[in-house]
């Protein structure tokens, strides 16, 4: 069921990911295709981490396949498999991640649609706050450009065109993260900036997981 997208983005869904995350934004994009009249609903979840030093990535994206649909349950599965052994912070906008048993017993934020995330409730230091607020950006801005391409490309007539348009968004993303971190040097982004948050990260260096500190 997992990682329906074109190879690259699935290649890299299906890479060890670090041991602890301070921050987890799940997202969950859904259309319906425009046959016959009466189409059938597709979705597509994913979601963007945050260590502890500011660094993110795309975590993976978990598609309808074979009519079933994903959840966010198999998700969790598949970020233990994968490596994650805590989260410090979900955020999600879907009500049925709640029920989800996601590693370390996160503190869990519910955001429903245009409703901003309130962190006030957390103990959180500055430099964390921080970070949780540029990942919730950072996740809205890739949001709003796949909402964008799918309404571009409506009335949808084929779900796996619109699952390859959500991967490919997702890939394009993952990617312009890693240059922007790139170019920026590691530094933040600063919060006056008007421009997309995508310097917010540094660079995710190859280490093993066992390497990574615990997110704080």
């Amino acid at each position: 069921m997992f990682d329906y997208a074109p190879d690259s983005c699935a290649a890299s869904s299906r890479l060890p990911l670090c041991a602890c995350y301070l921050v987890v934004y799940g997202r969950s994009v859904s259309w319906r295709t425009s046959t016959c009249g009466s189409g059938d609903r597709s979705q597509v979840l994913w979601a963007v981490g945050a260590l502890a030093s500011g660094e993110t990535e795309i975590l993976g994206n978990w598609a309808t396949q074979d009519g079933n649909q994903p959840t966010w349950a198999l998700a969790e599965e598949d970020l233990r498999r994968r490596g994650v052994e805590r989260i410090r912070i979900l955020i999600t906008d879907d009500a049925e991640a709640v029920a989800a048993d996601f590693p370390g017993n996160p503190a869990l934020v519910y955001r429903p649609a245009c409703t901003p995330v309130s962190l006030a409730s957390l103990e959180l230091t500055a430099r964390q706050h921080r970070i949780a607020e540029r990942t919730t950006s950072l996740a809205d801005h890739i949001n709003a450009t796949i909402v964008q391409r799918l309404r571009r490309m409506a009335p949808i007539s084929s779900s796996a065109d619109a699952l390859e348009l959500v991967a490919r968004s997702l890939a394009q993303a993952s990617r312009r993260i890693e240059t922007s971190s790139e170019t920026s040097s590691g530094a933040w982004h600063r919060p006056g900036s008007q421009s997309a948050p995508w310097p917010l990260t540094a660079r995710r260096r190859d280490m093993p997981i066992a390497a990574r500190g615990p997110a704080r």
